[in-house]
């Protein structure tokens, strides 16, 4: 249900982003941005396979609006693979006993 929800996102975002109004594409960016914090989510739940459409959804949503290549989408995913990798980072130190032991 989401990864739809996602998709039907993607298109009306494109012709939205054609033809929309400045607030209406700040409204899609920030629709982006959610779907990337979902995203981060699902990663940190170790849902992977969830997280994955709702990224490729939000870059998407970006690419319509702000145009490929635009400053803000590498911003954005610069702070996605920060965040992501700061779960794995969490997660390794959890698999591997990081505690004293008690």
């Amino acid at each position: 249900l989401i990864n739809a929800q996602a998709e039907l996102e993607v298109e009306n975002s494109s012709s939205l982003a054609r033809g929309g109004t400045e607030v209406e594409q700040e409204l899609l960016v920030g629709v982006a941005r959610n779907l990337g914090n979902l995203a981060l989510h699902f990663v940190g739940a170790d849902a992977r396979s969830q997280a994955e459409p709702l990224i490729v959804s939000a870059q998407s949503i970006f690419e319509a609006v702000l145009g490929p290549g635009h400053p803000q989408i590498g911003e954005w995913k610069t702070h996605m693979f920060e965040k992501i990798a700061e779960q794995n980072e969490g997660r390794n130190a959890d698999s591997s006993g990081g505690g004293d032991g008690g």
